[in-house]
C-alpha cells in the first residue's frame, strides 16, 4: 500500500530515488572536488586538469538517448542498475589511475562514470512518474533533495579519506565504488509501471512540433543556462582556490555550502512553484546567478567567494529544477523518453563544452574575465522567462 497525499504519492519509490540521488551526488561532488586536483597532479599541462570531468561529461550527453530507449524497453529500474554498475567500475577504474599515476587512465575511465551520470538524471523524471500530476514538482525536489546528504558527505569523504593511501584520493574512490554498488543494488525494488501501450501505440507528434513550444524552448534555455553557469564555474573552484595557495580543506568547505545551497531549497521550492508558478521561482533563479557572478567580479575574500558559491547553488536550484518541472508540461507520454533525452542532451552539450573550456580559460585569462564572459547568459533565461510569461498571459 502506498501513502498518499491528495491523489497518488508513491512514497516507497520517492524514498528509493532520494537516496540513489544522494549517492549519485556524493560521487559527482566528490569528483567536482578531487578531479581538477588529480588531473593537474597526472597531466603535465595544468591547462588540461578539467579534461576528464569534460569526458565525463561528453559520455553523459552520447549516453543520454540510448539511455531513453533502455528505459522504455526495460524499465527505470533495470536502467537504474545498469547505471549504477557502469558508475562503479568508473569509480574502481579511477582508483587504479591514481595508483599507476595514469592521467590517460583517469580520464578515460570517465566515460563509464558518465554513463552513470546520464541514466541518474531520470531520477527525477521517474520521481514525477510516481506521484499525481499535482505533485510533481514536489516530487521533482524531494528527489533532489538527497543532495543535501551528499552536500554533508561528499566533500566531507574527499577530505577524510584523501590521505588514507600513500597517493592521495586512492581511497576515496575505492569507497564511492562501494557506495555505488548500493545503488545497484537497492534501486531494483523501485516501482513504476512501464506503459508499453501509450509508448508503443499511441501517437506521436513530431520533433519539430515539440520543441518549438515555447514551453520547451524556456524549460531547455533554464536548464542549460543554469547548468552550464554553475557547472562552469563550480568545476574551477578548486583551481582558483589552489591558486590563492587555499588547503583542499578550505576547497572542500567552500563546495560543502555550494552543494547544500544547491539541494537545501528543494525542501520549500515545490511550494513555491505552487504559490508563485515556476516563471517566478525560474527568473529568481537566473537573478540569483547574476549576482553571483556579480560577487565574484568583487571577490575580496574567502567570505565573498563562499557566498558567490551559495548564490550560485540557490540560483541552479531555482531554476535548473524549475526549468525540468516545465519541461514536463511539455510532452505526452508516449514521447516522455525522447523529449527528454532531447532536453538533457543539449543541457549536456552546454555542460561538456563548460567543463572542457574550464581550465583552459582560467589558466589563460584569469578568473575575472571568465566570470564577465559567462554574465549575459542568466541574463538571457531572465528575458526569455519573462518573455515567456506574458506570452501565457495573452494566451489568456
Amino acid at each position: 500500500m502506498h501513502m498518499s497525499i491528495s491523489g497518488n504519492f508513491n512514497w516507497k519509490n520517492i524514498i528509493l530515488l532520494m537516496i540513489s540521488q544522494a549517492i549519485f551526488m556524493i560521487g559527482t561532488g566528490t569528483i567536482i572536488a578531487t578531479s581538477p586536483i588529480i588531473g593537474k597532479s597526472l597531466a603535465n599541462n595544468a591547462s588540461l586538469a578539467t579534461l576528464p570531468i569534460s569526458f565525463q561529461y561528453l559520455a553523459t550527453m552520447l549516453v543520454l538517448i540510448p539511455v531513453a530507449v533502455l528505459i522504455r524497453k526495460y524499465g527505470y529500474a533495470n536502467a537504474f542498475a545498469t547505471g549504477a554498475l557502469l558508475g562503479a567500475i568508473g569509480m574502481a577504474l579511477s582508483a587504479l589511475s591514481i595508483i599507476i599515476n595514469s592521467f590517460t587512465l583517469f580520464t578515460a575511465c570517465k566515460t563509464f562514470i558518465g554513463g552513470h551520470n546520464a541514466v541518474s538524471q531520470y531520477y527525477r523524471f521517474a520521481a514525477a512518474e510516481s506521484v499525481s500530476p499535482a505533485h510533481k514538482t514536489t516530487a521533482i525536489s524531494l528527489t533532489l533533495l538527497g543532495g543535501i546528504i551528499a552536500a554533508f558527505c561528499g566533500p566531507s569523504l574527499a577530505q577524510a579519506t584523501a590521505q588514507l593511501t600513500q597517493q592521495p584520493f586512492t581511497a576515496t574512490f575505492i569507497l564511492l565504488t562501494g557506495l555505488t554498488l548500493i545503488t545497484a543494488f537497492i534501486i531494483r525494488y523501485l516501482q513504476i509501471p512501464q506503459q508499453p501501450d501509450q509508448s508503443s501505440t499511441a501517437a506521436k507528434r513530431p520533433y519539430s512540433i515539440i520543441i518549438k513550444q515555447p514551453a520547451f524552448l524556456i524549460a531547455v534555455t533554464c536548464s542549460a543556462v543554469g547548468y552550464g553557469v554553475m557547472n562552469y564555474l563550480m568545476v574551477m573552484a578548486p583551481l582558483v582556490l589552489d591558486a590563492q595557495r587555499c588547503s583542499f580543506a578550505v576547497a572542500a568547505n567552500v563546495l560543502q555550502w555550494h552543494l547544500v545551497a544547491m539541494f537545501l531549497p528543494s525542501l520549500f521550492t515545490g511550494w513555491l512553484s505552487k504559490v508563485f508558478g515556476l516563471s517566478t521561482r525560474t527568473m529568481t533563479g537566473a537573478i540569483l546567478l547574476i549576482l553571483s557572478i556579480l560577487t565574484n567580479l568583487q571577490m575580496p575574500g574567502l567570505h565573498y567567494f563562499t557566498g558567490s558559491y551559495i548564490l550560485l547553488g540557490v540560483g541552479w536550484n531555482f531554476l535548473y529544477v524549475g526549468g525540468s518541472a516545465l519541461l514536463t508540461t511539455t510532452y505526452r507520454p508516449a514521447e516522455r523518453e525522447s523529449i527528454q533525452a532531447i532536453h538533457d542532451t543539449i543541457v549536456y552539450v552546454v555542460i561538456a563544452l563548460s567543463s572542457l573550456l574550464a581550465g583552459t580559460t582560467f589558466y589563460k585569462y584569469g578568473w575575472r574575465t571568465i566570470n564577465w564572459t559567462v554574465l549575459p547568459l542568466p541574463f538571457i533565461a531572465l528575458f526569455a522567462t519573462l518573455w515567456y510569461t506574458l506570452y501565457q498571459h495573452r494566451k489568456k
